[in-house]
């Protein structure tokens, strides 16, 4: 009696499982297959370098001098004792 009521519950909890149409189950399989989703972010990442490619370039200069001084002996020769 006691085998009889562990292959009841046994069975009873086989029929948990939801039945797949074969249009889920492809479904499914597409979308957790991990090379598609690697080949996705590798499409995201090019169609990102295109965009940034199509960008027009942001033009900046930098003006900076160094060992500038007005006081001092000898005297100060802007050509030769500044750093530009």
């Amino acid at each position: 009696m006691r085998r009889f009521t562990l292959l009841l519950l046994f069975a009873l909890s086989a029929t948990a499982q939801t039945p797949l149409s074969l249009r889920d189950a492809v479904s499914q399989a597409l979308s957790t297959h991990p090379l598609l989703s690697a080949g996705a972010g590798r499409v995201a990442a090019s169609e990102g370098l295109w965009r940034q490619a199509a960008l027009r370039p942001n033009p900046r200069m930098f003006f900076q001098v160094e060992n500038l001084r007005g006081h001092g002996q000898p005297g100060f020769v802007y050509g030769c004792d500044a750093d530009t």
